[in-house]
């Protein structure tokens, strides 16, 4: 089946953009899923489902945040502004909060970390007069944001049981809670608020969502019913057709939302004083709106990001580019160019039934996303992209799914699905599933792929587009025709595992895909004799500069070194035994290792459930490591790795989201002619950061040295890109002026000049 697939880019497009400094990290989140929202009357935040986002209405500009630039943390849930303090307040997911002001974010993490047995959720956020009221599962949470500390927390106890805060409100001298028992309230000048006496119930003992106050009237929502409080007593006023999602309120005008949990019904409904209906706006799922200055109205939408309703009752959707979602299973990333497969599968390798589909990003911040909801050939059932592969002559992508088949995207704008009536065949386990889980280029540029389920589990396409399906017994699989992760090896074998503890399996065609009769293939397992593996469920595999194939499973990582005798039982995986300090062990043992790759040096960036580790060539050496207590990961849990090794970038998709790391190493190059030094010039007395120099042939040997030829510096590259931290032999930063860098091969044959300029 094919359409016309309007997308110019899949394909590689030469970039020009400034060159980051070695050790910038950048956040590539989504921003587009907006649970909450505050604003001061020029500057509106959105807290979405992992980090917040600001639009300025002065400039109409956006601006993005993360753990790169100052958060403390991800899953932003719920947002507030003090006017008292000009401060804006995020809350997260487990318990910790930010606060932001002037430029700057402080984080007050008692919640998070407060010892409890029960929920540490935070439910509603509401600031007064230099106050922050939390409401939580646990009880109500009173934080001075001015001098940052936490002036009081009131459990309140209801028949024995600690009642869930879920939202709270002040109005003149009263503190409103609603809780799961009913609205109680409370003078917020009383010092004894920890005692449930001080606390009064209002209207009936029955659960109750949302307050809104405008400083005269208060309203209340429980399940799809509006309330309003008068004499400590709950008035009925309306029934909605769906269930309440949010309440605000100015003086004349309340604003109720619906939701229901079917995409696409909910609503923004206005109503007068005489709660008579103003407007009824149709809205994916709004979960919170606050008034602006002017009238209009700022809306978060859980499903379509934030919308402004104008005065004259236009709804514009301020959504910027960004990828679809924050899952990032699978990454394609080259030349600046990246791809990222918004898939999966849980922990027995089922299916996650996402729709997000791919992005793709060909420029800086410029993205496109294709979804199950957002582009017509993919249809709504459509789930679970999770492998990613380009022609390297024709640059064609191909993209695997879970259940649904495969998709091809060319250069001329045409798309291609195999699934049902194509070369693919449906799963045996599953009939009516297509399962395509791995895939990869050959030397001769024919594509390889697994079929997860299928009878004959490795297929090939050829350049002619004639096709061959090989069949490879199962009895010592846990799981019949389990296959995944395809890679190619220097001898064009074909390794891929078999998820949930079936080991690898190494296939030899003898180069003659038309005659099987020739074919060869081994199962490498555990233990010696059997393929010497650390264990046999393995996650990922990668191959290195040098041939070695890596398998990274859930006890560490076992290294082929000598792949071209593995079938015929002659070498089997090492275990290799490293000494890190003062400490020796297996290479990490005990470590669930879920992503392996390999950068411009041949060094081994290593993902886990634990982080990331950057180790050097031979594994004997820890250069980096990265958790989400020393750097921006937003998560240490591990799902893929990749690197552009012509710009060094380094991806990460994590459980909460893609980020990237200007690393040291790119690849190397066949010459001199693309060099560049970067920053360049530098100040002499204000640089501290790390000078490159890329576009270098592999393992070059670089020289500095001052106009008169003296060395001040001397190093190799890693691959294809030298770093110098600015400090001269001596320990010194030289002196400005003009410097020479020299860099050759490795012969001394061929020579390149540039220069570094080194202003005062």
């Amino acid at each position: 089946m094919k359409t016309n697939f309007i997308l110019c880019l899949f394909f590689s497009i030469n970039v020009i953009a400034q060159e980051q400094a070695i050790g910038f990290w950048q956040s590539h989140l989504s921003y587009n899923l907006a649970l909450g929202v505050s604003t001061n009357g020029t500057d509106v935040f959105a807290a979405t489902e992992i980090a917040p986002y600001a639009y300025h209405t002065n400039d109409g500009s956006f601006e993005t945040f993360s753990k790169v630039n100052g958060l403390h943390d991800v899953q932003t849930t719920h947002t507030v502004y003090d006017a008292t303090t000009d401060c804006f307040v995020f809350a997260y997911a487990n318990g910790n909060l930010d606060f932001y002001k002037d430029d700057y974010f402080f984080s007050i993490p008692d919640i998070k970390l407060k010892t409890i047995s029960g929920s540490k959720t935070i439910n509603r956020l509401y600031a007064q007069s230099g106050l922050l009221y939390v409401a939580t599962d646990f009880g109500l949470v009173l934080i001075d944001i001015k001098n940052r500390e936490v002036k009081n927390t009131y459990n309140l106890i209801a028949a024995s049981q600690t009642l869930s805060i879920k939202d709270v409100c002040v109005q003149e001298s009263f503190i409103y809670v609603a809780t799961n028992a009913g609205i109680y309230k409370a003078n917020k000048n009383n010092p004894f608020l920890q005692s449930m006496s001080n606390w009064s119930l209002v209207g009936p003992a029955t659960a109750a969502l949302r307050l809104a106050s405008n400083g005269q009237d208060l309203f209340a929502s429980k399940k799809d019913s509006l309330f309003q409080l008068s004499n400590n007593t709950c008035l009925f006023k309306l029934k909605m057709d769906k269930s309440i999602s949010a309440l605000s309120c100015i003086p004349n005008q309340l604003v109720v939302c619906t939701f229901s949990d079917s995409l696409g019904v909910g609503t923004f409904v206005r109503y007068n004083a005489s709660f008579q209906k103003l407007d009824s706006l149709r809205m994916a799922k709004p979960a919170q709106a606050v008034p602006m200055l002017n009238g209009a109205w700022m809306i978060a939408d859980a499903y379509e990001g934030l919308k402004y309703l104008t005065t004259s009752g236009t709804i514009l959707s301020l959504r910027f580019d960004c990828p679809t979602t924050y899952t990032a299973f699978n990454i394609l990333a080259d030349n600046s160019m990246l791809i990222v497969a918004h898939g999966g599968h849980d922990d027995k390798f089922g299916p996650m039934n996402s729709p997000a589909g791919i992005s793709f990003r060909n420029e800086p911040f410029k993205w496109k996303n294709y979804t199950a909801w957002s582009y017509p050939f993919f249809s709504d059932t459509v789930r679970d992209f999770l492998c990613l592969a380009k022609d390297p002559i024709d640059a064609t992508l191909y993209a695997g799914t879970y259940y649904n088949g495969m998709w091809s995207f060319k250069a001329d704008g045409t798309a291609t699905s195999f699934k049902q009536n194509s070369f693919l065949s449906e799963s045996a386990t599953e009939p009516g599933h297509y399962n395509v889980t791995g895939m990869a280029f050959d030397s001769y540029g024919n594509l390889w792929m697994n079929q997860f389920g299928a009878t004959k589990e490795l297929i090939c396409k050829k350049r002619n587009n004639t096709v061959y399906k090989f069949q490879i017994p199962n009895s010592t699989r846990p799981i019949p025709y389990a296959a995944a992760g395809l890679i190619i090896d220097d001898y064009n074998q074909k390794w891929y595992f078999a998820p949930r503890g079936g080991g690898v399996i190494v296939y030899n065609d003898n180069n003659t895909i038309e005659n099987a009769n020739d074919d060869a293939y081994v199962q490498l397992l555990s233990g010696k004799g059997a393929g010497n593996l650390p264990s046999n469920q393995v996650n990922c595999l990668a191959k290195d500069q040098s041939g070695a194939i890596w398998i990274g499973t859930d006890n560490g990582i076992g290294i082929v070194n000598c792949p071209r005798n593995v079938i015929a039982r002659s070498c089997e995986s090492e275990i290799r035994i490293v000494q890190y300090d003062q400490f020796a062990s297996y290479l990490f043992a005990g470590q669930n290792i879920t992503a392996i790759a390999v950068d411009g040096a041949n060094r081994k960036w290593v993902g886990s459930n634990n982080g990331v580790w950057l180790i050097s060539e031979d594994a004997t050496k820890i250069i980096q490591r990265f958790t989400v207590d020393n750097s921006p990961l937003p998560s240490n849990n591990i799902s893929t790795i990749s690197i552009d090794n012509k710009t060094g970038d380094v991806y990460f998709g994590t459980e909460f989201g893609l980020v990237s790391f200007k690393s040291t190493a790119t690849e190397g190059t066949e010459n001199f002619k693309e060099v560049l030094v970067y920053p360049n010039p530098i100040s002499s007395a204000s640089f501290s950061g790390t000078i490159a120099i890329k576009g270098l042939l592999d393992n070059a040997d670089v020289r500095f040295t001052d106009i008169n030829g003296q060395l001040v510096y001397k190093t190799k590259a890693l691959g294809g890109q030298a770093i110098w931290n600015g400090v001269d032999y001596t320990g010194h930063k030289p002196a400005p002026g003009v410097y020479l860098i020299f860099a050759s091969d490795k012969l001394g044959q061929e020579v390149m000049v540039s220069k570094l300029i080194i202003n005062p």
